[in-house]
């Protein structure tokens, strides 16, 4: 409920709209709307996107949500496309919220496997010229300068050749995707860490960049799984 409510604004443009399901009240005893507005209220606005109902009022079956073996955990959240009234989306296929935003903007595509849909923002030609790089073992020099790419659902890798200091910028539309940019350990094979913190920047701005200093491998990666943007990646020695 907190992520929809910090969303909302977003969710709404893209067209989704939201229904919370009260399924028990405290007693365990299906809630009907009067409790579920009650308790619901209580944790969420007065967005004109979300509505609140009780489980015992549904139709056409009172209870419905509580009995059904389509919802096994709670919370759940089961998308329906407006188009044709069909299930085409649940909560329990990901393994990471649901990014609405995206699954509102196309409703055409497959979610049975929310995680692996990837939504192609790469026309052509935008890929970076050191493709394939989608691993340590395939990435390209990174010079100081400013090069065009593409995170197109995968991670691209870089290697910086400096002795010294230097900083990494990395620009992209975050209505596309939201990218973000770390030092990479090829021997520990992850993401490098100090101190129990990457090294990298991963905001959510369209902008990130972090200062570093030695050869590194970098990686680029969509934060989604399956996001996909251009990107333009500079190097500046220091």
């Amino acid at each position: 409920m907190d992520y929809i409510e910090a969303n909302d604004a977003e969710f709404e443009a893209a067209g989704a709209r939201f229904v919370f399901v009260e399924v028990q009240d405290v007693q365990g005893a299906p809630a009907d709307s009067a409790d579920g507005v009650e308790w619901l209220s209580r944790h969420s606005g007065s967005s004109s996107m979300i509505a609140k109902v009780g489980d015992s009022d549904v139709l056409p079956s009172a209870g419905v949500f509580g009995r059904s073996p389509m919802v096994v955990a709670f919370p759940d959240a089961i998308g329906v496309r407006k188009t044709d009234m069909k299930i085409f989306v649940d909560q329990l296929d990901s393994n990471y919220y649901l990014d609405f935003t995206t699954i509102a903007t196309h409703t055409d595509l497959d979610w049975s496997h929310p995680d692996s849909v990837v939504i192609n923002n790469c026309p052509g030609g935008t890929e970076e010229t050191t493709e394939p790089n989608n691993r340590p073992s395939q990435a390209g020099v990174l010079e100081a300068g400013t090069i065009n790419g593409g995170s197109c659902g995968d991670q691209d890798y870089f290697q910086v050749r400096m002795e010294g200091s230097y900083k990494i910028a990395l620009d992209f539309n975050a209505a596309l995707a939201n990218l973000d940019i770390y030092v990479y350990d090829d021997l520990a094979n992850k993401i490098l860490e100090v101190n129990g913190a990457k090294v990298g920047s991963y905001g959510d701005t369209g902008h990130e960049e972090f200062e570093y200093a030695g050869w590194a491998y970098i990686r680029v990666e969509p934060k989604e799984a399956g996001g996909s943007a251009p990107y333009t990646l500079t190097l500046t020695p220091l």
